[in-house]
């Protein structure tokens, strides 16, 4: 199955539990020896193959004892500036994100106090 923006959590869950089995039997490792790798408690293991993944930080040491963390960054691409965009900044890269909601076509607000 392939994960998709559409893609619902529960289902991803479940088919990055699938992928971490799979991973795992390929590798011809245990349960209990990926645990005892990925310094995780081996129910940690058996629920992250299951769907639950629990904590961010297991799965991530279960990726690395797999050999597989470096694989993220195909999934979370970093962000490439555009070039037009960078011109116009006269070639600094953004260092913040525009103010949102922030319009210079309206008159700062006041109480009303100085209008008298």
């Amino acid at each position: 199955m392939q994960i998709t923006n559409q893609t619902t959590e529960a289902a991803t869950l479940e088919e990055l539990g699938r992928r971490l089995r799979q991973a795992r039997l390929n590798q011809g490792i245990s349960q209990a020896e990926l645990a005892a790798r990925a310094g995780v408690s081996e129910l940690t293991v058996s629920k992250m193959e299951s769907g639950a993944l629990g904590q961010a930080r297991n799965f991530l040491r279960v990726l690395r004892a797999l050999g597989l963390l470096a694989n993220l960054d195909a999934a979370v691409p970093r962000a490439v500036s555009s070039p037009i965009a960078e011109s116009d900044r006269g070639g600094r890269p953004r260092k913040r994100s525009p103010r949102s909601g922030a319009r210079k076509d309206v008159d700062e607000w006041s109480w009303g106090e100085d209008d008298q």
